[in-house]
């Protein structure tokens, strides 16, 4: 590998070079990872995919670097850089988590309509593990055998310190872009099973749009986050002054566990949970939310309700006061295709996929759960994270929300084994109710949420203690229940569960349907089971991102959030009766590809902002 920092002068001549590689290896190195809020691009190192034989050249070129060492006339000027925009908006590009990579250089190329492969993702769907270490110089050391020797290597913190030079720098990311090169042909040109490549296609694909999803962000008011900041402060500090006076405690500090646990022993209440053994065998109290509630206790309420509030203050609006800080009229955010073993996108920088939704409710002890709460109906709508994010103006937020898309692949994947019972109380109108009808006689409220638990039971796993928690009864009637549900939704998925365990034993991994494999001992058979639900659920969402692209194009309308099982648009309002959102729900909802039916979506829209929904009906198709 031989790096190469090149010069102003000779960048012209680099994009030459470039214009007959077949794709380009791309990476950034910059000061930190929040591009849009103040990190600076320091610079960028290319490569050609195909380098054919003998020691292949990388190019780094300067662009910011201010080391006492450094010449500042190697830093390119943007116009330094035009010879090379046809190759970087043109050409195939290929990164190890590129989406940082094209969002660093934003303000400098227009990406969007050309290839993007990303690495990283490959990597994800490559590893037998469930928490691999996914930074590419530990999966180059595993996969490769390769130990980087840039001095700048594995201290990317240092890099906006003028701690080391270009050339260090740049030596590194040209160590970046050769690895990236070579794991991406030992994947692709190796002996990769062919559905892991087509699963690997498609996270491209989907990697494209998340980019674009993610440079367009969504729109925010800065004078409702004002408001909202202030509110939450005023009411974190007023149940904060209250628990202190209260227990006469003047330096309590409700996010310290050692504290509460403290003050939950002084008011004479046990712990109902223990957090997991330490390394020393010792096991301490769990007091999270679900504990606090439990014990139905003002005191305990509120250090919940303080820690609910102030959880909204340290991170959703804290992310959004440094976004007016720098400026910046839109949030951003980074979805991961990369991110959890089952499949399922996650996202960060915040995770606007656990953004509640609905309005924050704070009630008085003696009301359970319903004393902090979050519900779309409130009644109290006074407190609401969602309320500050505004369509633009000439449009409305379009959410398509999949109902029960898990429970519905559950039912598939049993029907496939010859029980279509969970499927056919799929499609009935109110799933728990048709459950409670078929297992016990009656949809009363109790058999309901009896029906609920169980059938939510079946799918992410909740054992008999858990329960008679919920379903406040005795074990032995938990049991009994269980014994009753699994009698007329049980031989569908015990089936699955043998089947599934048969392929761990002998193969030593199990399948989705999209072609994702899950690695496990058979003894954790269930917990595949689980696996293999939520990633089929999810790699059908985010895939329909692909399905619906050519038309959102064609009638302006953004896709903005999506999580595991619902896609939020930003839609042009006159198309707000249209029969065009037909042809969009009916493209979301077809999973006739692989599942050979449909898949209902429930459709609310926003008119002022995000917080406020409202059921919608979509027109009919002409």
């Amino acid at each position: 590998m031989i790096p190469y920092l090149v010069r102003p002068g000779r960048i012209k001549e680099l994009a030459g070079l470039a214009e007959s590689w077949p794709a380009v290896v791309l990476d950034c190195e910059t000061t930190g990872l929040d591009t849009y809020l103040g990190d600076r691009l320091l610079g960028f190192a290319i490569g050609n995919l195909r380098p054919g034989e003998g020691d292949p050249a990388y190019y780094y070129i300067p662009l910011a670097h201010n080391h006492p060492d450094d010449d500042p006339a190697y830093n390119a000027t943007l116009q330094d850089l035009e010879p090379l925009r046809p190759i970087m908006e043109g050409k195939p590009l290929v990164g190890y988590n590129v989406k940082f990579d094209l969002h660093s250089q934003s303000e400098i190329f227009e990406f969007g309509g050309q290839p993007v492969f990303d690495v990283l993702p490959l990597t994800r769907i490559m590893s037998h593990e469930d928490r691999p270490l996914l930074d590419l110089e530990s999966v180059a050391a595993q996969e490769l055998g390769y130990q980087y020797t840039s001095v700048a290597a594995g201290h990317q913190s240092q890099y906006g310190k003028n701690v080391f030079t270009a050339h260090e720098i740049g030596n590194k990311c040209c160590e970046d872009v050769y690895c990236t090169e070579r794991l991406y042909r030992h994947w692709v040109d190796g002996d990769t099973p062919e559905s892991l490549l087509t699963l690997f296609k498609r996270e491209a694909r989907l990697t494209r749009i998340l980019y674009s999803m993610e440079r367009r962000g969504i729109l925010y008011d800065p004078k409702a986050l004002e408001d909202l900041d202030e509110l939450l402060t005023g009411k974190a500090e007023e149940l904060l002054a209250r628990i202190r006076k209260e227990m006469k405690l003047p330096e309590l500090n409700p996010r310290s566990s050692p504290q509460v646990e403290a003050l939950m022993e002084q008011l004479g209440i046990n712990p109902l949970d223990y957090n997991p053994p330490k390394k020393d065998g010792t096991v301490s109290p769990k007091w999270a939310r679900e504990q606090l509630l439990e014990v139905d206790h003002p005191v305990a309420l509120g250090i919940a309700q303080h820690r609910a509030l102030t959880y909204q203050m340290s991170n959703l609006i804290k992310h959004l006061k440094r976004h007016v800080e720098h400026l910046q009229k839109v949030m951003r955010f980074n979805y991961q295709n990369w991110g959890t073993v089952t499949g399922r996108l996650s996202a960060s920088a915040p995770n606007v996929q656990g953004m509640a939704k609905g309005w924050l409710q704070l009630g008085e002890a003696g009301e359970g759960g319903e004393a902090l709460m979050w519900s779309e109906d409130g009644p109290d709508k006074t407190i609401a994270v969602r309320s500050l994010f505004v369509p633009r103006p000439g449009y409305f937020f379009l959410e398509a929300d999949y109902s029960q898309i898990e429970m519905f692949i559950a039912g598939w994947y049993m029907a496939q084994v010859g029980d279509s019972t969970l499927l056919d109380l799929c499609r009935s109108e109110d799933v728990h109710a048709a459950t409670a009808r078929l297992v016990w006689g009656a949809e009363t409220s109790e058999y309901r949420k009896r029906a609920k638990w169980f059938n939510f039971g079946l799918l992410y796993g909740l054992g008999d203690d858990g329960m008679a928690k919920k379903l406040k009864c005795s074990k032995a009637q938990a049991v009994k229940y269980r014994g009753d549900y699994f009698r007329k939704i049980g031989p569908g998925y015990f089936t699955c569960l043998r089947d599934i365990k048969w392929r761990l034993r002998n193969n030593g991994y199990e399948e989705n349907v999209f072609g994702r494999r899950y690695y496990a001992s058979e003894d954790i058979a269930y917990i595949i089971w689980n696996y293999k639900i939520q990633g089929s659920a999810g790699d059908f969402v985010k895939f329909r991102q692909e399905a619906i692209e050519m038309l959102c194009q064609e009638l302006d309308i953004h896709p903005i959030f999506t999580t595991h099982d619902d896609i939020l648009l930003e839609v042009p309002n006159a198309l707000m009766d249209s029969h065009h959102l037909r042809r969009l729900i009916d493209i979301l909802e077809d999973g006739s590809e692989p599942f050979g039916m449909r898949f209902p979506l429930k459709t609310k829209i926003a008119r002022t902002n995000l917080a406020e929904m409202e059921a919608y009906r979509v027109p009919s198709a002409v």
